[in-house]
């Protein structure tokens, strides 16, 4: 896998743990609050670098500081299908840039600043919760974009 195609995999799988940590959570809405550390009513690349941090840390479930196939889906209750299991697989690979089966925490947010880019519809460097959630509804197109890639 080549460098550039590294980010826009760790946004494909970020968006995998945001949406079952968002579900967790309360929403959607509740995520970016969660996000938003200082109430600004944005989130901006530090606070997203942060959050994703955060993710990783919560889906690492034995802290040996690498995620594995297995804690990735557990976080999705261990219930995928056939279908989800594929492609959380082929996303898992394309992260897992050194291929030794375990995405390291810095191969996990190599992909913070991609995803908020994509998010960013008006360019401030900062995601609103209009973009957020716009984003959030968008983020399907996005992967299998990202696949075609």
């Amino acid at each position: 896998m080549t460098r550039d195609r590294l980010p826009l995999a760790a946004a494909m799988l970020c968006a995998l743990l945001v949406s079952a940590t968002a579900a967790e959570a309360g929403g959607r809405g509740h995520m970016f609050d969660r996000m938003d550390r200082d109430q600004d009513g944005l989130i901006t690349k530090p606070e997203f670098a942060m959050a994703r941090e955060h993710m990783f840390e919560r889906v690492d479930e034995d802290g040996d500081g690498y995620l594995t196939r297995e804690e990735i889906a557990m976080r999705r209750g261990g219930h995928l299908d056939d279908r989800q299991s594929e492609h959380a697989g082929r996303r898992f690979d394309r992260i897992d840039g050194d291929h030794d089966e375990r995405i390291s925490k810095q191969e996990f947010i190599a992909g913070a600043g991609r995803w908020l880019h994509r998010a960013d519809a008006d360019g401030d460097g900062a995601v609103s919760r209009e973009e957020w959630l716009d984003a959030m509804a968008h983020k399907r197109a996005w992967k299998h974009e990202g696949e075609a890639q």
